[in-house]
């Protein structure tokens, strides 16, 4: 039933009628209140139905905690999800996430071969220990908190007590005991490298290193072939491993790596040697009535559309009609064991062996397509007897017995099996050769029927010898009562009634009581004489249709006031001549009427009819408009204001069960009234019982036997419906029993934000949303972002870090604390900042990330700048932007691997003029209008000098080596800032959960140059897709970076 039904149920119409359908004054069972709930759903679909005494448990999630608080008398509950922080691998402090990296290498054995297996960071034995060291420690930690919490609670209801004052101190004590072995377990655990995280990449070559060895072997019986991998073979990912079909077998592969070996339907075997043979197939089913079919999964298909345990594929199930039901047919098994010993076996030829054949199940099975051995014997039957026609010819067929006698020559094979046709035509001729001429076989389950003529009693017995007795004989009688007898007293034949173990004179009976009259003696029959009754001979039909014609009884009403010792609930048989009398009784009345016919043979027929008429009764049946209902036959019809039936019929579904107002006018149910003393079903309701407070047990409802049986089908209390709830749980520990009136709470836990939405107060919706933060822009650095935590706090948290960090080293220990403590205070208000522990979602993470980014500016330090005027100031460089890296006039430019981009001037270069210096007097190297090289001062083409040149080998030759130096000097730079680039690009931390995305930023240092790098990865919710990218810029203004995709299998 939905909400939208039930409340139909119980709200009034709008037009302001009536509503037909109102059941608010109806009494409910306890059945209804202990079916009675609400819908409990996932994300919109349906899990549960929430009953009275079920349990709703609120547990902890993937880094959530569940904390469930009462309050209010246990009248109201608050639910809260409070994220929890990840450790162990991954730690959290003031600069970020950090994860613990580790190692994966093949494993290889004594030879130095590998295993297929990882290599682990710790010996296995030695890691087990330090995790069970780590785990005992944990528990005894657990135990000492236990203790501490009882300790606390029993001094919470006595605060004043000393001796739990101390106690609550000593185990204090105790659990600060237990921390340490704790913490040094942690650590041993920690230092193994047992929470350490491998790389991607080192996981990529662990996983593509790793395998099983595939070896062949040769259980007891069979038999192995040597191959070309005899000693075994690695199979690594990627490896395929093809799984072949031999002689005989089928091979099958389905979806999620599924492989199926299986013998082919039909096999060929050169010989079977086996003490049990099982013949046919456990998929086999029979639908009772001779068909028969194979089930493949769920469905069923006739055998000749299956091959190989496989549908063909043009087969198409059966359907089975829902009213037959199938069972499988049991496979057949044949076993040897030894023979019983048996006369019926001719003295040299006994038997030795025997071959058992029954199901599989145990039971015995049938064996079809036996042929038979025997011959049969043709008999001449008349099966008619004698022609009724004088002169016509008598019928005759031919019939068939098996001739188990033979000849000399085809003598009759004892050991050979019997047929059902052999024993079809087995049997024995039965004929009436003096009689009619009738003759016919009599065949097994042949019916031969002894039938008596008019005034011929035939009746059969079986002696104790086994003999079958007809006897035929016909005999005389009287239609008498079992009890009335001819004995001879005094020598008279005198009729006399028995009674009990006495006799007496018919004439002395009471017809009406069957009994002796008062005063009168019972009579003895003579000696030597047996009294006789003659009801068991042949009587005629006249006697019996006068004897039949005077019987009877009386039918009538008691008028008679009888008192309550006459009710003693006796049964009494009614005969001949006896009285039936119905008497009104409580909330009745009856009513007689006797009519008189005259049947075709003209005696007289009387028919009385019995009626009884129900009144006064407090329910009723009425029909939906409230009008009283009874009960004719198997029908129900509405009566009139005499409570007789009219002629309106009500369908049974049709029918109501009401209260009867006593106030009420005839055949109306009246207002609603109320039922009242009725006793409580439920704990809290029922006498006796306390309600429940904390939590309940189901009721028992399913077996009478047990304690606290429930009848889901008595009337509920008010107190039931008021005593019936759900139990509230706060993983698995119980809180709360919710009962009607009571409040569930669900509140805003640490980085949850609880929301409970009703759009047609029927229906609400509960789920707790991740309260999420956001991360912005930082306007004052164009690129940079910013999260939601508060900046006043976050910026007294520097000062207060600032100024512990210049207090001079000799600073006293009081002003070294005061300087912690503000450092201490600082950062516990930015932890219990509302927006300091929120999350990102991962759209918001992505905006950002391609919003941030960093300023490619051109500009100069001596020369020109010839960057356009909209470019004056720069350009925002975003992640995933394309940084051109172009070469102009006398430069090249290189791209190559793992992004590095090299600058160099062409080896051919062409200048106007080229001056050493920045004084008017730097030397200036030009060309003249005929070719020729000119050397000059940089203003008037003075004449300098070039000093200190090594001589050439050729004249002209100007190469100096203070020049040589200063050029590979500035490559030097520019190499150590390409490198500065890379070891900036390789410090980003990568995301490693899967669902979570990363933004992260780094630094690097090479030579004298340095570089910062700006990096993005996430991993898909599945943990498959790893994607990265960064982009990097160095004190050389070079730019480089790089993306990656990977999948992890």
């Amino acid at each position: 039933m939905t909400a939208t039904e039930a409340a139909d149920l119980l709200n009034p119409r709008k037009d302001g009628k009536p509503n037909p359908n109102f059941v608010g004054n109806n009494a409910a069972t306890v059945s209804d209140v202990l079916n009675a709930g609400w819908n409990l759903q996932n994300n919109g679909t349906a899990k549960d139905f929430v009953k009275p005494y079920d349990t709703v448990n609120f547990i902890n999630g993937l880094g959530t905690t569940a904390v469930v608080t009462t309050r209010e008398g246990n009248t109201t509950s608050d639910v809260t999800f409070n994220v929890k922080a990840a450790n162990g691998s991954v730690t959290v402090d003031e600069d970020g996430v950090k994860v613990t990296t580790g190692e994966m290498k093949p494993a290889v054995d004594a030879n130095n071969k590998e295993t297929g297996a990882i290599a682990t960071s710790a010996n296995p034995a030695t890691a087990k220990q330090l995790k069970d060291a780590l785990d005992a420690a944990v528990k005894e930690l657990a135990t000492a908190k236990d203790a501490l919490k009882t300790a606390e609670k029993a001094l919470e209801a006595n605060p004043k007590d000393p001796a739990l004052q101390q106690a609550v101190a000593d185990k204090k004590a105790e659990v600060a005991a237990k921390q340490t072995p704790v913490d040094a377990a942690q650590k041993a655990h920690d230092e193994a490298g047992l929470n350490k995280v491998a790389t991607v990449q080192n996981v990529a070559e662990a996983i593509n290193n790793a395998g099983f060895n595939l070896t062949t072997s040769a259980a007891t019986g069979g038999e192995k072939l040597k191959g070309a991998k005899n000693d075994g073979e690695l199979i690594k990912p990627s490896n395929t491993v093809e799984m072949v079909a031999g002689k005989n077998l089928t091979v099958k592969q389905d979806d999620k790596g599924k492989i199926t070996y299986a013998t082919k339907d039909d096999v060929t075997f050169t010989n079977v040697n086996t003490g049990t043979l099982n013949v046919g197939s456990p998929n086999t089913y029979t639908d009772g009535k001779g068909n028969t079919y194979t089930k493949v999964g769920d469905n069923y298909y006739n055998p000749a559309d299956v091959e190989n345990g496989a549908p063909k594929p043009d087969a198409t199930p059966v359907t089975i009609p829902a009213d037959v039901v199938v069972k499988p047919v049991s496979p057949v098994t044949m076993k040897t064991e030894a023979a019983k010993p048996a006369k019926n076996n001719a003295t040299d030829a006994q038997p030795s062996s025997a071959l058992n054949i029954t199901s599989k199940d145990g039971k015995p099975t049938q064996i079809t397509g036996v042929g038979s051995t025997l011959n049969t014997n043709v008999v001449k039957t008349s099966p008619e007897g004698t022609p009724t026609t004088p002169g016509a010819a008598p019928k005759t067929e031919d019939a068939h017995l098996v001739d188990l006698k033979g000849t000399d020559a085809v003598p009759v094979n004892k050991n050979a099996a019997a047929t059902v046709g052999d024993l079809q035509n087995m049997g024995w001729v039965v004929s009436t050769k003096d009689g009619n001429g009738y003759t016919d076989v009599v065949k097994n389950a042949n019916k031969v029927d002894f039938k008596g003529g008019a005034g011929i009693s035939v009746k059969g017995e079986t002696t104790k010898d086994g003999v079958r007795e007809i006897t035929i004989s016909v005999k005389d009688g009287e239609v008498v009562k079992p009890n009335q007898f001819t004995a001879k007293v005094n020598g008279t034949d005198t009729p006399v009634t028995k009674v009990g173990d006495q006799y007496y004179n018919t004439a002395d009976i009471d017809p009406k009581t069957g009994n002796p009259k008062d005063n009168v003696t019972p009579v003895t029959p003579d000696k030597g004489t047996t009294p006789t009754n003659a009801g068991d001979g042949y009587v005629t039909g006249n006697k019996v249709a006068a004897a039949i014609q005077k019987s009877g009884f009386i039918v009538g009403k008691q008028t008679e006031k009888l008192s309550a010792a006459d009710f003693n609930d006796k049964d009494e048989k009614v005969n001949p001549d006896d009285e039936l009398r119905f008497a009104d009784g409580n909330n009745t009345k009856v009513k007689l009427a006797t009519k008189v016919s005259v049947d075709k043979d003209g005696n007289k027929v009387t028919t009385t009819t019995v009626k009884v008429d129900v009144t006064g009764l407090p329910v009723q049946y009425t029909d939906k408009n409230g009008t009283r209902v009874t009960k004719v036959g198997n029908q129900y019809f509405t009566v009139d204001d005499k409570g007789n039936p009219t002629a309106t019929e009500v369908k049974p579904e049709d029918l109501t069960t009401n209260m009867v107002n006593p106030a009420a006018a005839p055949n109306v149910i009246g207002a609603p009234t109320t039922l009242g003393n009725v006793e409580g079903n439920l704990d809290g309701a029922k006498t006796g019982t306390t309600a429940p407070t904390d939590s309940h047990a189901a009721p028992n409802t399913a077996d009478a036997t047990k304690p606290n049986y429930v009848n889901t089908h008595n009337a509920a209390t008010v107190g039931d419906v008021l005593n019936a709830g759900w139990n509230l749980q706060n993983n698995g520990k119980a809180k709360d029993f919710v009962k009607p009136y009571d409040t569930v709470n669900f509140v805003d836990g640490k980085g949850t934000k609880a929301v409970v939405e009703t759009a047609d107060n029927l229906t609400s919706t509960v789920k707790f949303d991740v309260d999420a933060g956001k991360i912005t822009a930082d306007t004052t650095k164009p690129g940079a972002v910013k999260g939601p935590a508060d900046e006043t706090l976050t910026k007294a948290l520097k000062d207060a870090k600032d100024a512990l960090a210049k207090l001079p080293k000799d600073a006293d220990a009081a002003t070294v604390k005061a300087a912690q403590d503000k450092v201490d205070a600082a950062q516990k208000a930015i932890d219990d900042s509302p927006n300091s522990n929120k999350v990102a979602t991962a759209q918001n993470v992505a905006d950002m990330i391609n919003n941030s980014g960093f300023t490619l500016k051109a500009d100069k330090t001596k020369g020109d700048n010839s960057t356009a005027a909209d470019l004056a100031n720069g350009e925002m460089i975003h992640p995933g932007d394309t940084i051109t890296m172009k070469a102009g006039k006398n430069m090249s430019v290189k791209h190559e691997k793992n992004g590095s981009i090299t600058y160099e001037t062409k080896d051919d270069v062409n200048f106007n003029s080229l001056s050493l210096g920045d004084s008017k007097h730097a030397p200036t190297l030009s060309a003249d209008e005929d070719g020729s090289l000119r050397l000059g001062s940089k203003n008037n083409q003075a004449p300098v000098r070039i000093s200190n040149v090594a001589p050439g080998i050729k004249d002209g030759d100007a190469v100096n080596v203070s020049q040589l130096k200063g050029v590979t000097k500035d490559l030097e730079d520019k190499i150590d800032g390409v490198a500065a680039g890379s070891n900036a690009a390789a410090s980003l931390p990568q995301v490693y959960l899967p669902g979570k995305s990363m933004v992260a930023a780094s630094v690097g240092t090479y030579g004298s140059q340095g570089a910062l790098a700006v990096g993005y990865s996430s991993i898909s919710d599945n943990g498959k897709w790893l994607i990265k990218g960064q982009i990097n810029v160095n004190t050389k203004a070079k730019t480089g970076g790089g993306v990656g995709v990977g999948y992890l299998w």
